[in-house]
């Protein structure tokens, strides 16, 4: 600078002085405005990162937004320099007085004290230890508590170490300032979720495994229509009391499914004494019922029912007239011994076909049919 290295009389440095009539070294007053330069310097680029030693600037040295002036390193600034109440905070923004902002020749001689020398001398002591401490550097004793404000912090010179532990309160973090990748994983446990904050759309596609759902928490109103097929239900699982009432219908019966071991034994004996429909009115099945529940002629005569009969007309002759289907039959029987050469034409018609002569005792019990060699016609020898 200029100022350092130029020798001035001090009535040319202060105006007013011309009177005084005394020469002064201006070799001082240069060393003390070197140091104001180099201080405004400071001023103008700031206190930056590099300036000030690691931890010096710890959590409770700075309030929030305030560096005032009585936090200002003990002893630069004494109350026998500054008249009471003079300059106070409210009355000076920070860097406020600029160089540009004193006008040249502005501080006179009327300004100063009478001891100017003395006034001096001390601020040189002063500018001394400034000095010094900008070659050290500042640390956390030289800065007042509160004085360092956000202004005076570079981007990015608080780090993770910087912060004290739980320093970082809620109110501290700005509105969507925590990302995903600022979360640890498992960070989030079911304490920190607000109840009802997991919705449908933060659970992720097939991350609800059979271990995440509780026992008994997936009830009717949480399946969907139609979601229960068939391969979702085990073996056996439908059992008689999950079947609804009348629910089995024709069309849920598979074609001979329903087997004789399943009917019940009063359904099985009402099914085997039923006809089949399709033997009715055919060869060795049944005749149908008319409208009036009676066997029509078409059955009853020269079709499928034979109708044999034998009429006496009410007098002595012993002749009987035979009617429907026995007209024209004869019907021979033997007398005393057997004669195989006698003609019984109903010995070939049903139910006389299926009669067979046979020996009885005297309970009615049968001993033997005819053709056995137990059998006898004689009726009396029996054994």
């Amino acid at each position: 600078m200029a100022l350092k290295d130029t020798w001035v009389d001090l009535e040319d440095a202060i105006p007013g002085m011309e009177d005084s009539g005394d020469d002064v070294a201006a070799e001082p007053i240069n060393d003390i405005a070197h140091a104001v330069i180099d201080l405004e310097d400071y001023n103008d680029e700031g206190i930056t990162t590099a300036k000030i030693n690691e931890s010096a600037v710890t959590t409770d040295k700075i309030n929030d937004e305030a560096v005032t002036t009585p936090k200002i390193y003990q002893g630069a600034v004494t109350e026998t320099r500054i008249a009471n109440g003079a300059v106070t905070t409210s009355k000076i923004t920070d860097s406020a007085v600029t160089t540009d902002k004193i006008n040249n020749g502005a501080v006179n001689i009327e300004k100063l004290a009478p001891y100017v020398q003395t006034y001096i001398s001390e601020t040189r002591e002063a500018v001394d230890e400034i000095e010094e401490l900008l070659d050290d550097g500042i640390t956390a004793a030289n800065i007042a508590d509160g004085a360092v404000t956000t202004p005076k912090i570079v981007n990015s010179a608080v780090t993770t170490e910087k912060i004290n532990g739980s320093a970082i309160t809620t109110a501290k973090i700005a509105a969507n300032a925590v990302t995903t990748y600022n979360i640890n994983n498992n960070a989030i446990i079911t304490d920190k979720i607000l109840n009802g904050a997991v919705t449908t759309s933060k659970i992720a596609a097939e991350a609800v495994t059979p271990s995440k759902i509780a026992n008994n928490a997936v009830i009717t109103d949480k399946i969907l229509n139609s979601a229960i097929t068939t391969g979702k239900i085990a073996a056996k699982a439908v059992t008689t009391d999950k079947i609804a009432d009348n629910a089995i219908t024709e069309t849920q019966l598979d074609d001979y499914a329903v087997t004789s071991n399943k009917l019940s034994s009063e359904l099985a004996a009402d099914i085997a004494s039923r006809e089949v429909a399709a033997n009715k009115g055919q060869p060795n099945g049944y005749a149908p019922l008319d409208a009036n529940g009676k066997l029509s002629d078409s059955y009853l005569y020269g079709t499928t029912v034979k109708q044999y009969g034998v009429r006496w007309n009410g007098t002595s002759l012993t002749v009987c007239e035979r009617l429907g289907d026995a007209v024209g039959l004869v019907a021979n029987a033997h007398l005393g011994s057997y004669d195989p050469t006698i003609q019984n034409d109903f010995d070939a018609i049903y139910p006389w076909s299926d009669m067979k002569t046979c020996n009885i005792d005297a309970d009615g019990n049968i001993i033997a049919y005819a053709g056995d060699p137990k059998f006898n016609r004689d009726g009396v020898s029996v054994i």
